[in-house]
């Protein structure tokens, strides 16, 4: 029986890897800490998370030079954040989800992943749990360019394309957990699956929705 789909694309926190323990207050502390050697002061540092809160170039460079800073140094607090997220899940402490291994192994079809966060980081971390035995492909933006960061990042679908092409898969389908991974799959015009873990996410337009990937393989069954 043919599949339909002839490849995935994994979104990697949240699906793959388990960073957002205790809503990343791991991350708030490494840039809140940070950003007192810049002589920040008394600034919390979920008001710092501004890749990842900000819609577009335009108001991260306003908020950031609201807060203070400047380019150079935000990328200080940010490369510190993707150090930390490395050493974080080598001591095991953000480690991979415990059916993912199970689950990649399963598949008969390539993969690839497609992340918001930095690419040497997450590049870093597939190697250290070998996941690149399973992934045929990566993709991450890279954080020297800002500009870029917010051109090329979910929900564009410019990475998802570039992997699609990457692995051959001419009708992929998205698995991410959150709103800009199912409306990057929409702009790339494949299907999507939304990893709801705790079942509290509202729709967002996806074509299926999974708690676990124990579910995956029922989906890609499908013919």
């Amino acid at each position: 029986m043919k599949q339909k789909y002839d490849g995935v694309l994994f979104d990697f926190d949240g699906v793959i890897l388990n960073s957002g323990i205790d809503n990343y207050r791991w991350a708030h502390e490494i840039r809140k800490n940070e950003a007192k050697k810049l002589e920040l002061h008394n600034i919390e540092g979920d008001r710092l998370n501004l890749l990842f809160s900000c819609s577009n170039f335009r108001e991260f460079d306003r908020k950031i030079n609201s807060l203070g800073l400047n380019h150079s140094e935000y990328k200080y607090l940010e490369r510190k954040v993707a150090q930390e997220r490395v050493e974080l899940a080598k001591k095991g402490y953000l480690n991979i989800f415990p059916e993912v291994k199970q689950n990649l192994k399963l598949l008969k079809i390539s993969s690839a992943v497609v992340s918001n966060a930095y690419h040497n980081s997450t590049a870093e971390i597939i190697k250290h749990h070998d996941l690149d035995k399973h992934f045929s492909y990566w993709e991450a933006p890279r954080l020297e360019d800002l500009v870029n960061y917010f051109r090329v990042m979910k929900p564009n679908p410019e990475m998802l394309n570039r992997a699609s092409k990457k692995i051959n898969a001419k009708n992929p389908v998205m698995i991410g957990n959150s709103e800009s991974d199912i409306q990057a799959a929409q702009n790339a015009g494949i299907d999507s699956i939304l990893l709801d873990r705790e079942r509290n996410q509202p729709s967002f337009g996806e074509n299926y929705r999974i708690k676990t990937l124990n579910e995956l393989p029922t989906i890609l069954s499908k013919d």
